[in-house]
């Protein structure tokens, strides 16, 4: 049966913690997150890396890069992440009501 992880970024579901850590603090608390689920559970087929990025952002989202460029380059270094711990999972993007988002 395929398992899926739902889901590393999600701002409506930050624990409360992490907003007293620094930036860096934060990142490390991602990263380790990350790679402690993916080295306990290294055969997951499916990831929801991201959820809801149309609808909310995490307050860390700055730590990530913020919008930087390309408008989301927090969610794609979050992918980044999840990618290099992650190699093997399909990484997705989970969020609902997008045809109709304006």
């Amino acid at each position: 049966m395929p398992y899926k992880e739902h889901t590393f970024i999600w701002s409506i579901e930050d624990p409360s913690w992490i907003s007293a850590l620094s930036s860096t603090q934060r990142i490390q608390a991602i990263q380790t997150w990350m790679q402690t689920f993916c080295q306990r559970y290294p055969n997951v087929d499916l990831i929801d890396v991201v959820n809801e990025p149309l609808h909310t952002r995490p307050a860390y989202a700055e730590d990530l890069g913020g919008n930087g460029t390309t408008g989301w380059d927090w969610v794609i270094k979050s992918f980044e992440y999840a990618r290099q711990y992650c190699p093997n999972a399909k990484l997705l993007i989970n969020d609902y009501n997008i045809v109709a988002y304006e």
